[in-house]
Order: C-alpha cells, then structure tokens, then sequence
C-alpha cells in the first residue's frame, strides 16, 4: 500500500470511529429490567437532585417534574424559560435515557410527570446523543418507569 493510501485509509478510519462509539454508547443508556423500580426508589425532589448530584449518582430514585419529550423540567416555569430563552440562570431539568418504547411513549408537551430511574452524570459519556450532547456536565436519568405523578408505577 502506497504512503498517501495508508493515509486515506487512516483517515477514513478516524472519521468513522466516531459514528461507531456514538450508536454503542446510545445502546448503553438503559437498565436492566428490575434494577431500579419504584417500590426500591428513594423519593427527591427534582431540585434536590439538581444542586446535589453526585450524592444522588447511581442510586434508584423517583422524581417529579414536568416533562417534554426526553427532559424533566422542575416547573411549567422553567420549561416556559427554557422555551423562551429567558432564563436568568440555568434552567432546571435533568435528561432522560432508557428504553426507548418508554421514552417514545412520554409526552411531548409539558406534562406533570413521574419518574423512576437511577441517577447519572453527563461527564465521560463522550459521543452519547440527546440531553448529554448538548449539556456536557448535566445530570441524568435513566428511566425505567413513567406515569402521571403520584401513581403505582410498580
């Protein structure tokens, strides 16, 4: 092989890597059935989870919010801001990952909404894409149970 084929071929190879890592590490944002369920959740409320995250990383938790799609917003408010881009300061909400019939079956306007999942950090989650994409340092959940709030998700 010619020197500038070696280098094509190295090039095409780095480009592609990428591509490859990004859909793996989809795939990997989810929790094995049974892991984390309401009836082993810790109830924390939403901005508990925000201000505080690494204590909350890892464990199995049941959070209120409002939801849109994949994000968990604190309030109406906050969506309605993050909608506007008025927010005076970080917006709160937290991403969401896991099974995608679950996530595909949540509403895409603001709903009140309940979830279980254990908590994650954005950090070292290089090529996932959704909320981690575009929030480098957010906070997570992968969700294993939704429904309006307040209710059996057993």
């Amino acid at each position: 092989m010619t020197p500038i084929r070696l280098m094509l071929a190295c090039l095409a190879l780095s480009i592609a890597a990428p591509v490859a890592a990004q859909e793996e590490g989809i795939g990997s944002i989810q929790l094995k059935p049974g892991v984390c369920t309401a009836g082993k959740s810790q109830p924390v409320a939403l901005g508990a989870l925000i201000v505080a995250p690494d204590a909350f990383n890892g464990k199995c938790v049941r959070v209120m919010g409002v939801s849109a799609g994949t994000v968990l917003y604190d309030s109406q408010v906050e969506y309605e801001l993050s909608m506007a881009g008025q927010a005076a300061a970080p917006v709160a909400r937290i991403g969401l990952y896991g099974d995608p019939a679950l996530l595909d079956a949540l509403p895409q306007d603001p709903t009140p909404t309940e979830i279980v999942g254990q908590v994650a950090l954005c950090g070292g989650r290089p090529f996932v894409a959704g909320y981690c994409h575009y929030v480098a340092d957010g906070v997570i959940l992968i969700a294993s149970e939704a429904g309006p709030p307040n209710h059996n998700v057993d």
